[in-house]
């Protein structure tokens, strides 16, 4: 099978040693799992639709892998004879079409390659990313149908395709969208039934995304930005779901106490400052600039609820009547004002190194699961998981656990993401995406660093 798949990829593309194997079998979710008895790295839709043939007449199961940011076993093996394909080098832009408004690329291009290319054009996917998207690929992203960049005008990133190049488990390909049509462009998903959906939200489950084609949209012209303080979550909750029935914010996300005072720790390593200045400037304005530099995160230590709002539009006068009205709602839910240093801050440097997502701010270990609800349900099941943790606080206490959630509009569904955070090592699938300052510095228990 070794010789078989090297000829397809070529040598260097097949890895048999155990420790690349243990990585790419492992995720975020800190559950045991079997490891893979090989990964294979394919660099077309050819060589996948090869490898997936040979592997499956070997007897072998497989399972495609992306940059592997998710936590919910998708792409980790259940039984030994697995072969995990790791997609990262289909990473190819393959098309942009400006007159149609859509493009095309390979499922292991990331998120942060394809903002940048199409910045240079005035262009953006609707959706255009998760947090982690300077390593998350467009096919890991609609395995889990990830929620953050535009979501809260333009919903999941299943909401921006259009149509996906798949291959089956007998290795055939399946199209879907117009471009199934004779000749077809895919400009358009509902040809006939809508066949794309089945392989989305799938965790990967239902074949190999190859390629994808997303929807364009003009970038905006004009930001605002806006961030509130709420003493209760109850308002908080309500502030953001009449923001979201009002679709006027790209990005509407809010943060409980914990999450505050993570993030008001955050910092940009010592390597990126520079740079993050100048983009922060560039994208958000110096008046912005000065705002995030005077204010700084530190004073969300000290509030208990917080949202964060980015307000898209064609025109600095539709920006600020959007704000006009998000200010009025967070008014009513006696929210108040706050220095927008976090939307600032994220909008101007959308993808940034994920050490702050994946690690707690003193390097503790972080796991996190989420669900998806309408809106009327946010303040209910938010509730119920302070419940939860308040019933089980003398175990989390005796273990040091602590946690937080994020709660984020996604158009007009509500998502909520708990986490909990305890002294732990951090094992070397996590410290593979830390910058180098940071490798060292947390490979050590955080309990031993504060003894």
């Amino acid at each position: 099978m070794i010789e078989a798949l090297l000829k397809i990829v070529g040598n260097g593309n097949v890895s048999i040693n155990e420790e690349p194997r243990t990585l790419v079998s492992t995720d975020l979710s800190w559950l045991s799992v079997e490891i893979c008895e090989m990964a294979v790295a394919p660099n077309s839709s050819e060589e996948l639709v090869s490898v997936v043939k040979t592997a499956i007449a070997g007897g072998f199961n497989c399972v495609p892998r992306g940059a592997g940011m998710s936590y919910s076993l998708g792409y980790t093996p259940a039984h030994k004879r697995t072969i995990t394909i790791d997609m990262r080098r289909m990473n190819r832009i393959l098309e942009i079409n400006e007159e149609d408004m859509y493009m095309t690329v390979e499922c292991g291009c990331n998120w942060s390659v394809i903002y940048e290319a199409l910045k240079k054009l005035g262009l953006r996917t609707p959706f255009y990313g998760p947090l982690s998207g300077l390593y998350s690929t467009v096919g890991g992203a609609l395995s889990q149908n990830s929620v953050f960049m535009g979501s809260g005008l333009y919903g999941s990133a299943a909401d921006s395709v259009i149509g996906l190049h798949v291959i089956l488990a007998d290795g055939s390909v399946l199209v879907t969208g117009s471009e199934a049509h004779q000749n077809g462009v895919p400009f358009a998903r509902h040809f006939g039934p809508d066949l794309t959906g089945i392989f989305t939200s799938d965790t990967g489950s239902m074949g190999f995304k190859a390629t994808a084609t997303l929807r364009l949209i003009p970038f905006p012209k004009a930001t605002g930005f806006a961030s509130y303080g709420f003493e209760k979550l109850e308002d908080m909750l309500g502030a953001q779901k009449e923001i979201a029935r009002q679709r006027i914010a790209g990005e509407c996300y809010g943060f409980d106490p914990y999450y505050n005072m993570n993030f008001s720790k955050m910092e940009v390593s010592p390597s990126q400052k520079k740079e993050v200045g100048k983009q922060i400037i560039k994208e958000a304005g110096l008046w912005n600039a000065i705002k995030v530099g005077i204010g700084g995160q530190g004073f969300l230590a000290r509030v208990k609820y917080s949202i964060h709002l980015t307000i898209d539009s064609n025109t600095k006068q539709g920006a600020s009547a959007s704000l006009k009205i998000a200010r009025k709602i967070c008014r009513k839910y006696q929210g108040k004002s706050l220095t927008p240093s976090i939307p600032v801050l994220i909008r101007a440097v959308p993808f940034q190194p994920v050490r702050q997502y994946i690690l707690g701010s003193d390097g503790a270990c972080w796991f996190p699961i989420h669900g998806m609800f309408p809106l009327s349900k946010a303040i209910e099941v938010s509730l119920e998981i302070e419940e939860y943790y308040a019933k089980n606080k003398e175990r989390m206490d005796k273990h040091e656990i602590r946690y937080s959630y994020l709660m984020c509009t996604s158009a007009h569904e509500f998502l909520i993401e708990p986490s909990m955070y305890w002294p732990d090592k951090i094992g070397d699938f996590r410290a593979e995406f830390l910058e180098e300052e940071y490798q060292e510095k947390w490979k050590i228990l955080p309990l031993q660093r504060s003894a």
